[in-house]
């Protein structure tokens, strides 16, 4: 069977397209889906997944605006200035600061991937750890079954005065020690049952019954198949392929930091009313000695301005107009300004070193991809030899020397209990005890089939190309 990977909601609409997942049962496709409900470590970068996410609309947004109140604290009017301003970024600047923050988010996603791939891989190896574990204990108990029924054969042939003392001990002493072995399998399965919650996110450890029973490996790809299907599918090399483009987007980013930025501002000023023309008090009084000090001036050095002074009539019919030129200054509708402010990005070197950097830490994400690349088509060698060389183990033990192994037992047990003759009770244990070890190789080789085959899925993010691969599934996303 075949388990996708996440339908996760992106923002609050759109869904990303799931990633077939290869499970070898329906039991094993239960823990995956449990695995990515529950792990804490997958809903972690879930969670840094949908952050990042939010900080794309914070990338494209513009800059608060700024309002300013002031009023001078000399004046006697009341006279307030109110300013508005807001900056704008070039045209483009925007944009690329949202495409960055986009390619930062799919960083996050990629990254999202490859955990949940080695969450897989930690489910699948415990999984198939247990199956193993089953298996050792099945061979263990046909072993010790033949045990018994050499033991009682070596009592009937003791009662008979056909067999030593020395013969009894030596097959109850095999038979207590596969025994012992046997409840040393038993316990390790508590073992496993805690590593697989773990790995599934359970919170408390319970019992489970054996695996499901689990079908063949499939047989090893070629080696360029799985080259070319993990360099279109691994999350990890997806992963150096966001980070580039995220540079890429800073490169953008940086070039449009050397360019001007626009701010627009909208000036406010309040205009005070013209003050009243009578005079009060001190006010009053301040009037009357300036009148007295201009028509002082006035008779000690005349009029220059060819009118003829005429004392305090005359005088006083030039202070109007005196007063009525400064109140135009101050009277009429309240004052509007609209103003724009462009920065002035003159200090190059730093931008160009900003450029610089953007572009060679694109280069060098470039090169990590290519070494990622090189490690895991390695490591798919590796894992290809390590499923070929299971898959011959398992039929040399399977078919050929298991096989060879019963027959013989089978012919020196009868030769043993047919009377006395040259066979001896050793010569049953040696074969017995070959026969468990090739069993027991058995088993071992499916178990490592099946962990390279785990290994490859991982390689290649989540499957590899197979002509008998069955339909995908679709998976929740974490909680």
């Amino acid at each position: 069977m075949f388990l996708s990977a996440l339908c996760l909601c992106c923002m609050a609409a759109a869904e990303m397209p799931g990633v077939p997942v290869r499970a070898a049962n329906e039991e094993l496709r239960g823990f995956l889906t449990q695995a990515v409900e529950h792990s804490p470590s997958l809903q972690a970068q879930y969670q840094a997944w949908q952050a990042a996410l939010q900080r794309i609309p914070q990338a494209k947004s513009l800059s608060d605006p700024m309002f300013t109140f002031g009023q001078s604290i000399t004046a006697d009017a009341f006279a307030p200035r109110m300013t508005l301003q807001q900056s704008f970024p070039w045209f483009g600047a925007l944009r690329a600061q949202g495409d960055k923050a986009a390619a930062e988010a799919e960083v996050a996603l990629q990254a999202f991937f490859v955990q949940r791939d080695m969450l897989f891989l930690e489910v699948k190896q415990t999984y198939y750890e247990l199956g193993f574990l089953a298996g050792q204990i099945q061979v263990m108990e046909n072993q010790i079954g033949i045990m018994s029924f050499m033991e009682d054969l070596v009592r009937s042939k003791l009662a008979l005065g056909l067999a030593m003392d020395d013969e009894l001990m030596r097959v109850s002493m095999r038979k207590t020690g596969m025994e012992d072995r046997l409840k040393q399998m038993n316990g390790m399965k508590t073992v496993l049952d805690a590593r697989l919650d773990a790995a599934i996110g359970l919170e408390e450890n319970k019992e489970r019954p054996w695996p499901a029973e689990l079908p063949e490996p499939p047989e090893a790809p070629a080696l360029d198949d799985i080259v070319a299907h993990l360099q279109k599918a691994n999350p990890e090399l997806d992963r150096f392929d966001a980070m580039q483009k995220s540079w890429e987007e800073q490169a953008r980013v940086a070039k449009k930091q050397g360019l001007p930025n626009l701010t627009l501002m909208l000036d406010y000023t309040v205009v005070p009313s013209p003050p009243d023309t009578k005079f009060r008090g001190r006010d009053a009084f301040t009037a009357l000695n300036t009148v007295g000090n201009s028509v002082s001036k006035a008779d000690t050095t005349g009029m220059t301005t060819g009118t003829t002074s005429t004392g305090m009539g005359s005088t006083s019919t030039a202070m109007p107009t005196a007063s009525t030129t400064t109140m135009a200054n101050t009277s009429g509708r309240d004052e509007v300004m609209l103003s724009l402010g462009l920065t002035l990005p003159i200090w190059r070197k730093r931008i160009r070193a900003g450029i610089e950097e953007a572009n060679l830490q694109a280069d060098a994400v470039l090169h990590e991809k290519q070494r990622a690349t090189h490690d895991l088509r390695a490591q798919a060698q590796e894992a290809i030899f390590n499923l070929q060389d299971a898959h011959r183990r398992h039929k040399l033990y399977g078919e050929t020397l298991g096989p060879q192994a019963l027959r013989a037992l089978d012919s020196i047990q009868q030769t043993y209990a047919s009377g006395p003759g040259d066979t001896r009770i050793l010569d049953v244990l040696d074969a017995e005890q070959t026969l468990l070890d090739f069993k027991l190789e058995e088993a071992r080789a499916l178990r490592d089939a099946r962990l390279a085959t785990a290994e490859l899925e991982k390689i290649t993010g989540g499957t590899w190309p197979d002509a008998d691969a069955p339909p995908t599934v679709q998976e929740a996303k974490p909680e």
